[in-house]
């Protein structure tokens, strides 16, 4: 008896021992996002000139753990957004902690969320988008040249201005965008998958940007590394 609560202490030693050196993955805070919605996915009926119908994200968790690999010294600084996901599966990224956000998903189901800073910095944002269809096509067509063969418009599918895009593979391109004076004072980096096909609709295009100040780069390369490491499995999955 006298071994077995021997044990027992020791137990109970070193599991305080690794919570006071903060074992284990550190937390993230989840924030719910307010997602602008057109009135038929909530459940009433499209009339002309509907207004948004605005969704607060119910039962999230209060917290998750942070990704396997990021450093705890980002993860403090960071939060996880999340949107109507009920809707929109991926609409969900890390971001700077204290940040507001806003989403919306129009009727014909592509979606956009976009995190800023709750103090008016105008430079500064975490963004996510979906598209498919002809806008899906006419998003990927800039940083895909197969993709222009599907675009609505092919004549105006050039690439953005300052952008060098780097194909990855035949699904995924990177890109940053260059700075270009006070208006847009700091890079645009970012990445895009396109799939022409997909189990339920064609002509997927999903990706994100981070817009950071050049003393924030690893942190927007550990945001865009999370989130192209979901949406690039949940889109795959999706063009099966």
């Amino acid at each position: 008896m006298r071994l077995a609560s021997s044990a027992s202490v020791l137990l109970l030693l070193v599991m305080a021992a690794a919570v006071a050196h903060g074992a284990g993955p550190p937390r993230l805070p989840v924030i719910a996002c307010p997602t602008g919605e057109t009135p038929d996915l909530t459940g009433r009926p499209l009339g002309r000139n509907a207004e948004w119908v605005w969704v607060h994200p119910q039962n999230l968790p209060k917290s998750v753990a942070a990704p396997a690999g990021l450093p705890a010294r980002l993860a403090a600084g960071l939060a996880r957004y999340e949107g109507d996901v009920k809707h929109a599966r991926d609409m969900n990224v890390l971001a700077p902690r204290g940040w507001k956000c806003v989403a919306h998903i129009p009727e014909d189901g592509n979606w956009n969320m976009m995190i800023v800073p709750r103090d008016g910095r105008a430079h500064e944002r975490i963004n996510v988008m979906f598209r498919w269809a002809g806008q899906g096509a006419f998003l990927a067509c800039e940083y895909f040249k197969p993709a222009r063969a599907y675009a609505p418009q092919p004549d105006l599918c050039r690439a953005p201005a300052r952008t060098k895009i780097t194909p990855r593979t035949r699904h995924l391109a990177t890109f940053v965008t260059a700075a270009a004076g006070s208006r847009t004072p700091f890079a645009a980096r970012g990445f895009l998958y396109w799939y022409p096909k997909g189990r339920h609709v064609s002509l997927l295009a999903e990706g994100a940007t981070c817009v950071l100040p050049p003393s924030e780069r690893t942190l927007c390369g550990a945001i865009l590394a999370e989130a192209q490491r979901r949406q690039g499995q949940e889109i795959a999955r999706s063009a099966r």
